[in-house]
C-alpha cells in the first residue's frame, strides 16, 4: 500500500511538473510579444499582471481583452477630435448655405414683382385702348340686319329707357342716324358722306376720259358688208360710249368751290354734282349723285330726276344733245343699278367698271360707319 500511494504521489508530481513545464515553455511566448513594441499591452491603473504561471488561460483571454481595449483607447480619444470638428465645421457650412441662399430668392422676389407690377400697369392701357377702338367698329353685317345698338335697339332689348336720337330727340333708328336724322343733316354730316362717294366716281370718270382721248373718236359711218359675211371682228374693237365720241370732254364736280351751270347752255340755278361738256360735239351730261338708305333708292332716282327734267328740256331747246343720270349708292354700301347703267353709258366697261363700282361701294361703307361712330359727338369735319 505503501509503495502504491509512493506511485501515486509520483506520478502527480511528475504530472504537475510537466504542466509548470508547459506553461514555462508558453510563457516566453508570451514575454514576447509583451516586448515587442508594436504588440505591447498597457496596464490598465490600478491592477497587477498577474505571473502567467497561476492566471488560467480563460484569466488571460479576458485579460488580453481588456488590455487590448485599453491600448486602444488613446486612439479612440484622438478619432473624437475630428468628428468633433466636422460636426462643429459642417454646420457653418449649411448655415453659411442658409444664409445666403435666402437673398438670391430674396433678389429674385424683389426684382421679379417689378416686372409684373410693370406688366399689370402697362397692359391696362392696350385693353382700354382696345376697349376704346374695338366698339367703334360695326360691321357691314350688323348694319345690314340691323343689330348694332342703335337707341331704338338698346330699347327694344330693356337696356335703356329712352329710344331717342343723340341728336334731334326722335326715334334713333339705324335707318335715322345714317339717313334721316334733321340735325346731322343741318350739321353737313350727310354731305360730307356724299362728297366722298363723289371722289371716288369722279376719278373714275376723269381715268375714262384720259382712256379715251389716246384713242381714235368713233365716227358714225356706214360699214358695207357682202351678203352671207359677217362684219369684221375689228370693228367690234373700237371704244364705245359717250367719252369715246368726243376728245374735248370737261368735267366740272361739285367739290370744294360751288359749281355753276355754264350760261352757255342754259341759266339755271340748279347744280349738278358732275358735269361733263363737250363744246366740239355740243353734248352735255349731267350726274346726280344720291346716298340714300338702299330702301329708298328707287324713289332717289325718281325724284332727281324729275328735279333735273327742265333743265335738260331748256338744254335740248338751245342745240345741246343733253341727258340727265341720276346715280345712287346705298349708305351701307350697296351700289343701284342706275350707277351700273351711267357707267356702261359712258364707256366706262369690263373690269375698270367692277373697279369703279368697289371703290364707290367702300366709300360710302367707311363714311357711314364714321358717322355711325360719331353718332352722339359734336361735328367736327
Amino acid at each position: 500500500m505503501a509503495e502504491g500511494s509512493t506511485r501515486i504521489h509520483e506520478n502527480l508530481q511528475d504530472e504537475k511538473t510537466q504542466e509548470l513545464r508547459g506553461r514555462s515553455v508558453a510563457a516566453p511566448a508570451k514575454d514576447k510579444r509583451r516586448d515587442n513594441p508594436k504588440q505591447q499591452i498597457r496596464q490598465p491603473s490600478g491592477q497587477k499582471l498577474l505571473p502567467p504561471e497561476i492566471r488560467s488561460d480563460h484569466e488571460g483571454q479576458h485579460t488580453e481583452r481588456e488590455a487590448l481595449t485599453s491600448s486602444f483607447l488613446p486612439e479612440q480619444e484622438k478619432f473624437p477630435p475630428a468628428p468633433t470638428a466636422q460636426h462643429e465645421e459642417s454646420p457653418p457650412a449649411p448655415t453659411t448655405q442658409q444664409e445666403e441662399s435666402p437673398p438670391a430668392p430674396t433678389a429674385q422676389q424683389v426684382e421679379s414683382p417689378p416686372a409684373p407690377t410693370t406688366q399689370q400697369e402697362e397692359s391696362p392701357p392696350a385693353p382700354t385702348t382696345q376697349q376704346e377702338e374695338s366698339p367703334p367698329a360695326p360691321t357691314a353685317q350688323q348694319a345690314v340686319y340691323d343689330v348694332l345698338p342703335s337707341p331704338s335697339n338698346l330699347h327694344s332689348w330693356g337696356l335703356v329707357e329712352s329710344p331717342a336720337c343723340n341728336l334731334c330727340l326722335k326715334r334713333g333708328t339705324l335707318e335715322h342716324i345714317l339717313s334721316c336724322c334733321s340735325k346731322a343733316l343741318g350739321e353737313g354730316r350727310y354731305r360730307w358722306r356724299h362728297d366722298q362717294v363723289l371722289k371716288a366716281i369722279a376719278n373714275t370718270i376723269s381715268c375714262g376720259i384720259g382712256q379715251c382721248k389716246r384713242l381714235r373718236p368713233v365716227k358714225n359711218s356706214i360699214a358695207f358688208v357682202r351678203a352671207g359675211e359677217k362684219p369684221p371682228s375689228a370693228a367690234r374693237a373700237t371704244s364705245s360710249g359717250l367719252l369715246a365720241t368726243a376728245r374735248d370732254w370737261e368735267m366740272k364736280v361739285d367739290l370744294g368751290k360751288q359749281l355753276k351751270f355754264p350760261e352757255s347752255v342754259a341759266t339755271t340755278t340748279l347744280r349738278p354734282d358732275l358735269l361733263l361738256i363737250s363744246e366740239a360735239s355740243k353734248q352735255i351730261v349731267l350726274l346726280e349723285l344720291t346716298v340714300p338708305w338702299e330702301d329708298r333708292i328707287k324713289e332717289a332716282n325718281e325724284r332727281k330726276r324729275a328735279k333735273y327734267a327742265e333743265l335738260v328740256e331748256e338744254c335740248r331747246s338751245n342745240g345741246w344733245r343733253a341727258r340727265c343720270e341720276p346715280i345712287e349708292v346705298g349708305c351701307r354700301g350697296f351700289a343701284g343699278q342706275s350707277l351700273c347703267r351711267a357707267y356702261n353709258i359712258l364707256g366706262i366697261t369690263g373690269a375698270s367698271k367692277r373697279r369703279a363700282i368697289k371703290e364707290a361701294t367702300e366709300a360710302a361703307e367707311v363714311a357711314s360707319r364714321w358717322l355711325w361712330l360719331r353718332r352722339g359727338e359734336p361735328w367736327v369735319r
